[in-house]
């Protein structure tokens, strides 16, 4: 698993109070996926059993 966390102070202070995220389902070749992603690009990955 790859984690990177990137968060300005600003942001870390208001506790994601203007964080927008979008999410959606897709078939991938290894199976269902969960996309997330916000305004800097994708944010979250998860493969649905």
């Amino acid at each position: 698993m790859v984690s990177a966390e990137v968060m300005t102070p600003g942001e870390y202070k208001a506790q994601g109070a203007e964080l927008v995220i979008r999410y959606g389902v897709t078939s991938t070749p290894y199976g269902d996926a969960l996309f997330l992603v916000s305004d800097r690009g994708l944010c979250g990955l998860e493969f649905i059993d």
